[in-house]
């Protein structure tokens, strides 16, 4: 009963947030050839991570500047991924594996950005969900 009532299936629509992930983007910036970005992965079912298969970059024409697939990404070096929380973001087997409740700040390696622009960073998950966040240099 309690989780029908905080999943809204006593009164009104049934919305159960535990269906599918939801991963926040948040804090980008781009720094000495480095995007830098925080990840937050919000709902989803727990026992189930988000599988993400695609970092991407893009520019204002909507133009791949950078895309990271499945090998690279599980390939990232632990330098490259500062987790906050014991739920943890780390390289798995063919992707990049995000717990529910991880939260960490991602760093890729990215040369050539120019400044005064606007980007968009777009994630993929292995379910074809996709979430993104526009950034400018300044």
């Amino acid at each position: 009963m309690t989780n029908q009532y905080f999943h809204g299936g006593v009164w009104g629509t049934l919305h159960n947030k535990s269906v599918k992930p939801r991963i926040e983007l948040s804090d980008i910036r781009y720094q000495a050839d480095e995007l830098h970005f925080q990840l937050f992965r919000t709902e989803g079912a727990d026992v189930y991570g988000s599988f993400l298969i695609e970092i991407a970059v893009l520019n204002e024409s909507g133009d791949r500047v950078l895309s990271l697939g499945q090998r690279e990404l599980s390939q990232l070096l632990p330098g490259n991924i500062r987790n906050h929380y014991v739920a943890q973001v780390k390289p798995g087997k063919h992707s990049l594996v995000i717990p529910l409740g991880a939260k960490a700040d991602l760093s890729i390696p990215l040369k050539g950005l120019n400044t005064n622009q606007t980007y968009r960073i777009q994630l993929t998950d292995i379910s074809g969900l996709t979430w993104d966040a526009g950034f400018k240099i300044h």
